[in-house]
């Protein structure tokens, strides 16, 4: 009750319009933590070292972050009953830095540079979810705005670090060779059909995105479609059973005759009570301006429920091809989840990223300063969340 009380007042400073919703929920995450980060065979060229300076050396860093195991974020979200079975809904979600109170990035459109997910200091913004929908009970919800893409479903439910933090299935998603897209998370300017949750379980996301980038890749003014995205998910999620199966194209012009991301994924996780077994498999590729770049990534991870928390594990690979054949990197992650409440709990996490190859490399969560071709990266994170 207080919830929709403190979520009422807060809308109706906006709108003044909350008291004609059938529900409104004011929801948020606070996930702070402090990390060290340790990485080995970092091109000097890349540090601040005098212009032409050649080699390597190690760095470390220790720094204040945020969305260890849970992404920051402040939302409101409402239904409106309109009768006959139909409703009215909306979602305004923002995410940000809980380390210095700084709002998350965003952006107008889904090509690279406008991904959307890059960018912190900045003020308050509903970059993780904008929507307003449609809902009828036996024929699904019709959804519109900037909204959670097909394709990241199935790495976010079977990822056992929930998509977050050092250890987390996205590191070899977006790093180095691994082409997941420039829309592979959110997509805005989007149009979306949900199945209703009435089908035993099955479920069906078909989503289409118009681009709407001002400019390409290379700076230049985009053309009609660049950063366009359809994509689909169907899948089966009921009791301790997920499996998904998703597949997506950004239309993306790297150059004037080439462009354009293919992802397809499959994720699965089974609760067996005493652990929950996790697996992700994607492929995706991208013309290039050197030719055709493609990436396998595999993810197998648990979670062991242990005392009053839990053990979180996860071991991710990633393998380039075409041009990119020889360059593989290994993530190995383990942490340890203290709940001290249902809303509140203390965590740990260490992870350690190895590279080979000599084109590209990876790195925990993007973190810099990257290690170079071979080299690794490890690090440990100590942090607290609470949910409201």
């Amino acid at each position: 009750m207080k919830k929709l009380v403190i979520a009422a007042a807060v809308l109706g400073a906006f709108a003044g319009t909350a008291q004609a919703q059938s529900s409104v929920t004011l929801f948020g995450v606070v996930d702070t933590n402090i990390t060290h980060i340790n990485s080995s065979d970092v091109p000097v060229a890349s540090l601040d070292y005098p212009a032409g300076s050649k080699g390597t050396t190690s760095s470390s860093r220790t720094f204040f972050d945020n969305s260890g195991i849970n992404s920051s974020r402040l939302g409101f979200r409402g239904t409106e009953d309109l009768g006959g079975g139909l409703k009215a809904g909306f979602w305004l979600e923002a995410g940000f830095n809980s380390n210095n109170g700084s709002g998350s990035g965003t952006s107008d459109g889904n090509g690279a540079g406008y991904a959307g997910e890059a960018g912190t200091g900045g003020g308050l913004t509903f970059n993780r979810r904008s929507t307003v929908s449609l809902i009828g009970q036996n024929w699904g919800e019709v959804r519109v705005g900037r909204d959670y893409s097909p394709t990241f479903w199935n790495a976010a439910n079977v990822d056992p670090f929930g998509y977050n933090g050092i250890g987390e299935i996205a590191s070899l998603l977006f790093e180095g060779p691994s082409v997941m897209g420039p829309a592979s998370v959110r997509i805005s300017n989007s149009v979306s059909y949900l199945t209703p949750a009435t089908l035993g379980g099955f479920f069906v996301q078909a989503s289409y995105a118009i681009g709407g980038n001002p400019t390409n890749y290379l700076g230049t003014s985009a053309s009609n479609n660049d950063g366009d995205y359809a994509g689909i998910n169907v899948g089966y999620q009921n009791g301790p059973l997920y499996a998904g199966l998703a597949t997506s194209y950004t239309s993306f012009a790297l150059s004037d005759d080439n462009g354009g991301y293919h992802t397809t994924n499959l994720g699965v996780s089974y609760d067996l009570g005493v652990v929950k077994p996790d697996f992700f498999w994607q492929t995706s590729s991208v013309n290039t301006l050197d030719g055709r770049a493609t990436t396998d990534v595999y993810s197998i991870g648990a979670v062991v429920p242990v005392g009053q928390g839990e053990i979180r594990l996860n071991y991710n690979h990633a393998s380039g091809k075409d041009e990119f054949s020889g360059n593989h990197a290994n993530i190995y992650g383990i942490g340890y989840v203290y709940n001290l409440s249902k809303r509140t709990a203390l965590y740990g996490i260490i992870a350690h990223v190895s590279n080979s190859g000599t084109a590209y490399d990876y790195s925990l969560n993007a973190y810099g300063p990257a290690p170079g071709p071979g080299g690794t990266q490890g690090g440990i994170t100590l942090g607290l969340r609470t949910s409201f």
